[in-house]
């Protein structure tokens, strides 16, 4: 698969010396990321809870390719394959953030009316639910009504569901002495030494242990075993307090998270992997994808890297001209994808720009990033002798028509995504810490 192209005017205009300032952000940042795996340690099974987010394409590949079913993506394949005769519906359940995420890359991949689709039409894929810690009783109510009610045909797993949920991070650091708390309350509130629950964490527990997963259908009489997974799957840190609240039958069955990750920034780990690897998503792909980027940040000249054209784009416009920045979708399959990305990558304007435009008026004028698909994976739909897309993206287009830089996606698959998500990343991460 080709690297995406992006066609930037603002990186033609920039003076030597702003060239060189980037050249040192992302030297520094590609030396403070750094992973090396000719480290066997670094190929371990499970993800390293130091891990930077930018060695997350190739620690899963490496370790995948050395430990197989027992490394993290091999987990991943084994509880989604596992479970994919077994049930007709997956429930996830997350906190926004890394909802937005998950969301993100299954409406970029997935048929937008999967859901409704029989399970022969699916291929047996499961349709997808999700529910937030946050959600009313009458929501959390209608989620279950769903999932009883079952599919559409006759099968025994038209009747039944797994669950994904994804722990939001426990509260770091010890406290003096014991906390005390009742001997049926949050986990987080009997273990010595830690620091009490937030109320978000708190409701998401009461929401997983205390009403679904007693609502959890059990796959037959037996506990969870190799060839055949438990339908509920925790994902969390590696020595999350919560994994004391797993069903015994579950085996722990857990996938990690590492602490290191900034909370936008879990789109290449199991958070997304397993929900996706569910939908059929071609997760190595997705994996490859955003490798290829990583190489391109550490090897491409100024002309051809991606981040550092993207970033001139963005920093110049921002400084030079007060304009805020935003991607654009100029196709709706990834709209998901791009609200995602206006969440994870902002380039703050200095703060001497911040405070004068603080006092005018009118909104700043928007620096558009915009993303055009050539190709769609359906059959072409043309009106009036032209392309459906091309009649969208000129109505998209217009508002953003005097400022913009154009990201160009052959066709919307998991290699491209997976460069799209690791570009934005980094962007975002490396403009934070520069800013």
């Amino acid at each position: 698969m080709p690297l995406l192209h992006f066609d930037c005017r603002s990186s033609d205009l920039l003076a030597d010396d702003q060239r060189l300032l980037l050249k040192a952000w992302r030297d520094r940042f590609v030396a403070q990321h750094a992973v090396d795996f000719e480290n066997g340690k670094n190929r371990d099974q499970r993800l390293p809870d130091d891990l930077p987010f930018w060695a997350l394409p190739e620690q899963l590949l490496h370790a995948y390719e050395k430990h197989r079913e027992n490394s993290e993506l091999g987990q991943v394949f084994r509880i989604a394959n596992g479970l994919h005769d077994q049930v007709d519906a997956l429930l996830i359940v997350a906190e926004p953030a890394p909802l937005l995420q998950v969301r993100a890359v299954i409406e970029s991949g997935c048929d937008p009316f999967h859901n409704e689709l029989s399970r022969a039409h699916r291929g047996s894929k499961p349709r997808t639910y999700y529910l937030r810690p946050d959600d009313s009783s009458d929501v959390i109510q209608a989620v279950l009504g769903r999932l009883d009610r079952g599919g559409y045909g006759d099968g025994i797993a038209e009747s039944r569901w797994a669950m994904v949920a994804i722990a939001p991070p426990p509260v770091d650091g010890p406290v003096d002495g014991p906390v005390d708390g009742p001997v049926d309350g949050p986990v987080d509130q009997q273990v010595d030494g830690q620091a009490p629950a937030t109320p978000s964490r708190s409701a998401f527990e009461r929401l997983v242990f205390g009403v679904l997963l007693p609502r959890l259908p059990t796959l037959n009489d037996s506990p969870a075993t190799d060839a055949l997974p438990h339908p509920f799957t925790l994902i969390c840190h590696q020595d999350d307090p919560l994994l004391q609240r797993m069903p015994e039958s579950a085996h722990k069955q857990m996938l990690c998270v590492p602490r290191s990750l900034p909370l936008g920034c879990q789109v290449l780990s199991p958070v997304v992997l397993l929900p996706a690897a569910f939908l059929g998503f071609d997760c190595v792909q997705l994996l490859v994808g955003a490798a290829e980027l990583n190489r391109n940040l550490v090897e491409a000249d100024f002309s051809s890297n991606l981040v550092l054209q993207l970033l001139a784009h963005a920093i110049r416009g921002g400084a030079q001209r007060r304009q805020t920045h935003r991607f654009v979708a100029l196709d709706p399959s990834l709209e998901s994808l791009c609200r995602w990305a206006n969440h994870a990558c902002r380039f703050d304007l200095p703060e001497s720009i911040d405070n004068e435009s603080a006092s005018q008026p009118a909104p700043l004028a928007v620096l558009a990033t915009r993303w055009r698909v050539g190709r769609q994976r359906s059959d072409q739909l043309m009106v009036d002798g032209r392309p459906w897309q091309d009649w969208q993206a000129d109505r998209m287009s217009g508002e953003f028509a005097a400022d913009f830089a154009e990201l160009h996606l052959p066709v919307i698959e998991p290699n491209a995504l997976g460069q799209l998500v690791q570009w934005v990343m980094i962007a975002g991460q490396m403009a934070a810490a520069e800013g």
